[in-house]
């Protein structure tokens, strides 16, 4: 039997910066992403799915914090350049 890796894309460090720049809506997106990530939140989803343990309420409160940030950071006219920054997250 032969095995093959699949090369996915999240592997890979994207630039999603526009042409002139800009850091794009995809960017605040994807540190979004990363920040839940690094929370382990889907490891708690499947969890609870799977076990009816419920995640536990600080880490929903991150959460919400995190796509209200996120949300905040995408109506902003232009989105700032540090926008990874920590005083832009929750810790």
């Amino acid at each position: 039997m032969r095995f093959t890796v699949i090369e996915g894309g999240k592997s890979k460090d994207y630039n999603f910066t526009a042409r002139d720049g800009k850091p794009t809506p995809e960017a605040v997106r994807r540190e979004a992403s990363r920040r839940r990530d690094i929370l382990g939140l889907n490891r708690h989803r499947v969890r609870e799915m799977a076990l009816g343990v419920p995640v536990p309420a600080e880490l929903r409160y991150l959460e919400i914090q995190i796509e209200f940030v996120a949300e905040c950071l995408l109506n902003q006219e232009d989105i700032p350049e540090d926008y990874r920054s920590d005083k832009y997250w929750p810790a």
